[in-house]
């Protein structure tokens, strides 16, 4: 038997669930040490019953729209100050939301604990993808290397953030939902009629993403159930009366997205949503079947996002005339196909990232293990013809390459990616002289790399402790030059060469939809600003802060980002100019 012929009787073998879920756990396993990081700070707040507002059983109910929850959030800094009054971010996530009760009630100090329930997740998700994969596809040995690479994709690796449990719950609730039905309906197992319908509202209580798991019960109704028309409608009735009760209960309890530029609902924003989807898609599909990944779109201009559409569109189209002769004969890979271009729909909504990919990747990497298996058997003739072979070579070995043989290394730091950037925030921040309390006092940023973490940072974790009475005020939030000038013996001029706001996630609090007006004035706890220039993307260029004391009252707390690092400010004499930043 030669080198292939064990390769393949391998991923044959009837182990390969077991081995897949033991692949990705090794390869989570350095996420164990990671601690806390970002949200989950906001996740242990809420848990514990300290935050002013909503259910400490609703970790995900960030900002509800309330005009006493926007004015403590802004006090507190975690809203930026030209946030939009009536914005609201409230996902409802009871059954992930449960597991972070539980942890950071039960075992608060044991954050190895809470990333080994997502491994533990993870692993349940990649057996369920190989035990689907083995139902669907005829070959075992494809079904094996669809399981592995499905193991290994990069984007899966971004669980090793807790607060992202909710990413991996659903799908595998997801995926185990297909399961009992595809047995329902090609099987004939009774328990599938009522199982596949209670995992689905399971795993909507989870996470939104398993919407996407109707997706592939619509395309398994048209491609793969061989009922009659009535039967296969009627199949999908009982998930979509689930779907919207579901909606229904997601609209009467009030959640759902407003004026945030990095969530957007459809049901309420439908023509920004129809907008922003193809340029969304179209970062997805490159970051699915080639590369760079998805997140890179917030570094893109406009026009950037222009080209980025025109290659997303270029790709789609010479994937699809790859799988063409696989989807016209095989309803597998129409399955795969319909499905993943179906699940693209939901995660269009929020900014481009791989970590969104886990429902889009079961039907993508099932039709490039069919392509892949094609190319070893030497089925040439099922590609339809030689010049369609050599495309398919050259694309399968650019993706093995990119997504299998550095699929690992990559997933891992990907895993890695967020806690090693908040242990990075930390260890910079910890060079500063904090005081012992912080309590009453209002630690103003000038300028910071980021939002969300910039705020965690000062405002809850130190050396254990929690920051509950302390506000902060961020200035301005960019990667540039920031100019500070002293106008009065209350005041500073902040002026950026771009604009205030130019880092990622800076719209999370206001989206573009609602540009600032020059003139326009804020409120952020006791401070007012008054945006004194607009850049021409509606953000803030420039502006002047009107603090409630002298610069140097020992009330305030001056820090900045310069050159790399968190440092001390000291607020200019009057009239005196200084830069910041990088």
């Amino acid at each position: 038997m030669g080198r292939l012929e064990r390769v393949r009787a391998r991923l044959a073998g009837p182990h390969m669930p077991r081995f897949a879920a033991a692949l990705v756990s090794l390869l989570l396993v350095p996420t164990l040490f990671m601690g806390l990081s970002g949200d989950d700070y906001s996740h242990w707040l809420r848990a514990r019953g300290e935050l002013p507002y909503g259910s400490r059983y609703d970790v995900f109910d960030f900002v509800d729209g309330t005009r006493d929850t926007f004015e403590f959030l802004k006090s507190a800094g975690t809203i930026s100050w030209w946030g939009l009054e009536r914005v609201q971010i409230r996902f409802f996530r009871p059954l992930t939301s449960l597991t972070h009760v539980i942890d950071y009630n039960v075992w608060p100090g044991a954050p190895w604990l809470m990333h080994a329930e997502n491994l533990v997740l993870s692993a349940a998700l990649v057996a369920f993808a190989a035990i689907f994969y083995r139902r669907l596809l005829t070959t075992p040995w494809i079904a094996g290397l669809a399981a592995v690479l499905y193991a290994i994709e990069p984007g899966h690796g971004m669980v090793g953030w807790i607060a992202f449990r909710n990413g991996v719950f659903a799908p595998a609730l997801g995926v185990l939902t297909l399961i009992a039905h595809d047995r329902w309906r090609r099987d004939r197992w009774a328990a599938g009629r009522v199982l596949g319908p209670a995992l689905f509202g399971l795993a909507l209580c989870a996470g939104e993403a398993a919407l996407a798991t109707l997706a592939y019960i619509v395309a398994h109704a048209a491609t793969l159930d061989g009922g009659k028309r009535a039967a296969r409608v009627g199949a999908v009735l009982p998930y979509a009366t689930i779907a919207g009760a579901w909606q229904v209960v997601y609209r009467l309890g009030g959640y759902g997205v407003v004026g945030s530029g990095i969530y957007l609902d459809p049901g309420r924003e439908p023509l920004r949503f129809l907008a922003e989807a193809p340029v969304h898609a179209a970062a997805l599909l490159i970051g699915q079947l080639a590369a760079p990944p998805a997140d890179v779109i917030v570094f893109l201009s406009p026009s950037g996002k222009l080209v980025l559409l025109a290659a997303g569109i270029a790709l789609l189209a010479f994937f699809a005339w790859l799988v063409a002769p696989l989807v016209a004969r095989d309803p597998t890979s129409r399955f795969f196909a319909l499905g993943a271009a179906l699940a693209l729909a939901p995660i269009c909504a929020t900014i481009p990232s791989n970590r969104l990919l886990f429902f889009v990747s079961l039907g993508a990497i099932g039709l490039v293990a069919q392509l892949t298996g094609t190319l070893v058997e030497r089925a040439v003739d099922a590609l339809a013809s030689r010049a369609r072979a050599v495309a398919t070579r050259a694309f399968v070995t650019l993706w093995l390459v990119t997504h299998a043989l550095l699929g690992p290394a990559a997933f891992i730091a990907n895993s890695l990616a967020f806690p090693a950037l908040e242990a990075f925030f930390q260890a910079r921040s910890r060079e500063l002289p904090m005081p012992a309390e912080l309590t009453g006092r209002t630690v103003v940023i000038v300028n910071a790399p980021d939002l969300v973490t910039s705020v965690y940072r000062f405002m809850i974790p130190r050396d254990g402790r929690f920051y509950g009475g302390a506000h902060g005020l961020i200035l301005s939030l960019t990667y540039g030059v920031v100019h500070v000038t002293r106008t009065g013996p209350r005041t500073l001029a902040v002026r950026s060469d771009d604009d205030m706001t130019a880092v990622p996630l800076a719209s999370l609090f206001r989206g573009d939809t609602y540009p600032v007006r020059q003139g326009e004035e804020f409120h952020a706890g006791s401070a007012r600003i008054h945006v004194d220039a607009v850049a021409p993307n509606g953000h803030p260029k420039a502006a002047t802060f009107e603090l409630e004391a002298l610069l140097e009252d020992p009330r305030f707390f001056w820090i900045t980002w310069d050159h790399g690092r968190f440092v001390a400010f000291t607020p200019p004499r009057d009239g005196e100019d200084v830069v910041t930043g990088n």
